[in-house]
């Protein structure tokens, strides 16, 4: 029994039961809207429903590890406030606050609603998977791997269960993503612009992020890639000074050592970094890539990674993702693979946390989850067809 579940009471088990079926029915009109599938529905209603119920397993068993910071997050929404002058937290509490109101500021409720905006979310990066096969001509696997792989990714069974803000950046990424096909095939932008708006409230950095990932998905040629980079790098350093940031080396290694100084004592972190110039940065970068892919491996820090194992666990998931992407046709994958690389490269210049590299490398992995899907539902069907003819 976790610390948190002493939220939990009968008036919030009964508000969860009855929010539970409503949003079944939200999540069978909106995936039967957008899939266009009797069984794509079923399997969006079952992954839903195993989440609520994980949740209550998680609670109140150690099934999951226990987060201290999970104290923190439950108590903003019971008591819907906070003491905090933390940028995240008072971020967080500022996005979560219409969803503490109307979950009456029960913790149990509050988590209904963060594993219903995922399985929304998991609808929204589906179709954006689908409209590009339409585009490619291919195949798009079976959704029912996809919800599979994306319900029992381990990221998403350790953090479903605290009050997060992932969540809300997972929804307004799956929309971003959805309106970049449509803005790829389609030449839309709302929803596109929706996504962006939802991710950078949640995450302000996230503003020097879109502009680039748009170019790196839309742009196959490198040498108006890199010219168009060029063009918008100007607007990048006006956007960034508006939240404000300050685009200066010192800045940037300011950013990682206060953080490798701060939680330096949890001997989580992997280091500090010495940078004069922006050459140092790109020089850098590689190393802090792969240790931010391949967390909890020791590659910056001199960790027993085996003392993590619900980490080591998801590195086995994300190495078992990672497989599938590459080992699709480049034609298909190379749009998805070229945001990836830029994603996990970008996101590696902050982090600086054993920990934090698994928690913000998930969405970036639920990315890439469909391809991995086409990979795996090929392979099974592949298996199943030879089983038939030997069984014939």
């Amino acid at each position: 029994m976790k610390p948190y579940s002493e939220y939990f009471d009968w008036f919030g088990t009964l508000l969860f039961g009855i929010y539970g079926l409503f949003f079944i029915v939200l999540i069978w009109i909106f995936s039967g809207v957008m899939l266009k599938n009797r069984q794509d529905q079923l399997t969006s209603c079952l992954a839903f429903i195993f989440l609520g119920l994980f949740i209550w397993v998680a609670a109140f068993t150690s099934l999951t590890p226990y987060y201290p910071d999970t104290n923190l997050f439950a108590e903003i929404v019971e008591n819907g406030v906070h003491d905090s002058q933390s940028k995240g937290v008072i971020l967080y509490y500022l996005i979560g606050l219409p969803f503490m109101f109307l979950s009456a500021y029960q913790l149990e409720v509050y988590l209904l609603f963060q594993q219903f905006i995922f399985i929304l979310a998991m609808i929204f990066l589906w179709k954006s998977w689908l409209i590009h096969c339409v585009h490619q001509k291919i195949k798009s696997g079976l959704y029912e791997i996809f919800i599979i792989l994306a319900v029992l990714y381990p990221s998403t069974l350790l953090f479903i269960t605290i009050p997060l803000r992932e969540f809300f950046q997972i929804f307004g990424f799956s929309i971003f993503l959805y309106g970049l096909a449509l803005y790829i095939n389609k030449g839309q932008i709302s929803w596109m612009i929706i996504g962006a708006v939802i991710t950078i409230f949640v995450r302000p950095q996230m503003i020097i992020f879109y502009p680039f990932l748009i170019l790196v998905a839309k742009q196959k040629n490198v040498l108006k890639l890199l010219m168009y980079s060029v063009i918008i790098f100007p607007l990048t350093l006006l956007l960034f000074q508006l939240v404000g940031f300050k685009f200066r080396v010192s800045w940037f290694a300011y950013l990682r050592n206060a953080g490798v100084k701060n939680f330096g004592d949890s001997g989580m972190t992997y280091g500090a970094v010495e940078w004069e110039t922006y050459l140092d940065i790109l020089l850098d970068l590689p190393q802090l890539a792969l240790q931010f892919l391949l967390s909890p491996l020791p590659i910056l820090h001199s960790v027993n990674p085996f003392s993590m194992f619900t980490l080591v666990l998801d590195l086995i998931f994300v190495i078992f993702v990672l497989f599938g992407v590459l080992s699709i046709k480049l034609r298909v994958s190379l749009m998805y693979i070229k945001m990836f690389v830029f994603s996990i490269t970008l996101f590696s210049m902050w982090e600086f946390y054993i920990g934090g590299a698994v928690r913000h490398r998930f969405p970036l992995i639920l990315m890439v989850l469909p391809l991995a899907t086409l990979y795996y539902s090929t392979l099974l069907e592949s298996l199943c067809k030879n089983s038939k003819v030997i069984k014939e």
